[in-house]
């Protein structure tokens, strides 16, 4: 860092990258507009930073030599527990950008409106300072109209997400997804439309590690494509404790906390490891994912088995898995790879009508030793496939219980291997899986869609079990 960034933070306080557990950068990154900008927070505003804060505040708005945000595709991303400084450094960086910027449109956004409303009580105690409120033409409260006008025509609009906010605003510059462990992508969908036109597309998305019953679709497939390599065009910062820590090492907490102790006090961790439970103080106050006892896969060994240079095996099985409500569905394939390790593919798309068609195109002049259905909602399927002409087999549930387990076993003992697929890859690192009787099935309780998984394990299971094949179904 800089002399100049040493003069705009807080002298002592730890750099970004001694901060993070885990720090993702694109390629390509030739400067920042915060280097240009926090002269504003400093000056204008009277606002100083931490040094990690303001590492941050350089990726979020960093730029590659095409002069675009290099996140513009990905976005930014930040794992980071309770209590740390993610409000003010968002509070720091949206000011500045709102001051510099006239007539920028920023949406703030949270999943629940209770952390909607506490995040812009934060936000009006930052227009009430001294050298900011200058430049603040209006606060408004009221319910489901907050926001912050500036005098230069920037506002920052505030809303839950629970409660429809951010569908059909035009025209938006920035949005931050506040709580983005709670955030479905049907949901995002519908929010990133509004940034179709702007010319700076700044996307942001802060939130904690999730709980097992969270819709975390969209900040879960993020982290996956951020720490397997796959992604070139996002920002990942995750700040956390080790993983198998002793809870009560206050080393540890000042690892995951940043702001410990000079702004958060050591009774602030103490509160919530009285009234947390052991997942929930490993997620909330150490922000440690995944919470170990609903964690099926290391998504770090499921990395390792990734081979992007495999091509299809010549002769396969395929299954169907169909996702709940027919909403989607996937198509598993297994067979022969290299070194003596089976490899995985899938196929993906939403509802189920091309599903035969895609079968009949896979299996057309190929050495295909199985098509197989799934329990369950696959079972819909056998007309179709009826009418292409394919023979297949049902798959009863006991045999996807036991593909289950197999395939948990195959991936820890790395006698499988894949070819990096974003949709798998996500589906492996939300897998939950339930006790059926005395088998262990997969869990399909939860928001996030696993048909990938699902099939391609049954694809594994019954590539591997070909010396016993089921009963043929015509």
């Amino acid at each position: 860092m800089t002399s100049s960034a040493l003069q705009m933070t807080h002298p002592g306080t730890r750099r970004l990258s001694d901060v993070a557990k885990y720090l993702v950068t694109p390629p390509g990154i030739v400067g920042s507009d915060w280097l240009r900008l926090r002269k504003t927070l400093r000056v204008k505003l009277g606002v100083t930073f931490d040094r990690w804060q303001d590492g941050a505040a350089q990726l979020v708005l960093a730029r590659g030599a095409d002069g675009k945000l290099v996140t513009t595709v990905g976005g930014v991303g930040m794992s980071i527990p309770r209590q740390v400084g993610k409000t003010y450094l968002f509070a720091g960086v949206l000011f500045t950008l709102s001051q510099a910027q006239p007539g920028l449109l920023t949406l703030w956004t949270s999943h629940h409106a209770v952390t909607t409303d506490q995040t812009f009580l934060a936000m009006q105690g930052f227009a009430n300072r001294p050298r900011v409120q200058p430049h603040v033409k209006q606060v408004f409260r009221g319910s489901g109209t907050q926001e912050v006008r500036f005098h230069n025509g920037s506002r920052i609009l505030f809303g839950a997400r629970e409660c429809g906010f951010g569908r059909g605003i035009p025209g938006v510059d920035v949005e931050v997804f506040d709580e983005a462990q709670i955030l479905s992508e049907r949901a995002l969908q519908n929010m990133l439309a509004s940034m179709n036109r702007s010319r700076l597309g700044l996307h942001c998305y802060v939130g904690t590690p999730p709980k097992p019953t969270d819709n975390s679709e969209a900040f879960t497939r993020m982290r996956t494509e951020a720490l397997s390599g796959e992604a070139t065009d996002l920002v990942w910062i995750e700040c956390g404790a080790d993983d198998d820590c002793d809870l009560d090492d206050r080393a540890q907490w000042r690892k995951a906390n940043a702001s410990m102790p000079k702004w958060t006090p050591e009774t602030s961790l103490l509160r919530l490891r009285k009234k947390l439970d052991p997942d929930g103080f490993r997620r909330e106050a150490l922000g440690i994912w995944p919470s170990g006892n609903w964690a099926v896969f290391d998504v770090a060994r499921w990395v390792s088995l990734e081979d992007m240079a495999a091509g299809p095996p010549s002769r396969v099985a395929l299954v169907i898995d169909v996702a709940p409500y027919r909403a989607a569905a996937a198509i598993g394939v297994a067979g022969d790879g290299v070194d003596g390790k089976t490899l995985v593919m899938v196929y993906t798309g939403e509802g189920i009508g091309w599903v035969a068609g895609k079968v009949a195109e896979l299996t057309a002049g190929r050495d295909i030793a199985e098509v197989g259905l799934c329990a369950g909602e696959a079972r819909g399927l056998a007309g179709d496939l009826t009418r292409e002409g394919i023979v297949f087999r049902n798959m009863p549930a006991h045999e996807v219980a036991a593909s289950c387990t197999a395939f948990q076993g195959a991936v820890s003992d790395g006698v499988v291997a894949h070819v990096g697929q974003p949709e798998l890859d996500i589906a492996v690192a939300n897998a939950r899986t339930r006790r059926s009787g005395d088998a262990e099935t997969w869990d399909r309780r939860f928001p996030t869609d696993i048909s990938a998984l699902v099939a391609a394990a049954g694809a594994y299971h019954r590539w591997a079990q070909q010396e016993a094949p089921m009963p043929a179904i015509y």
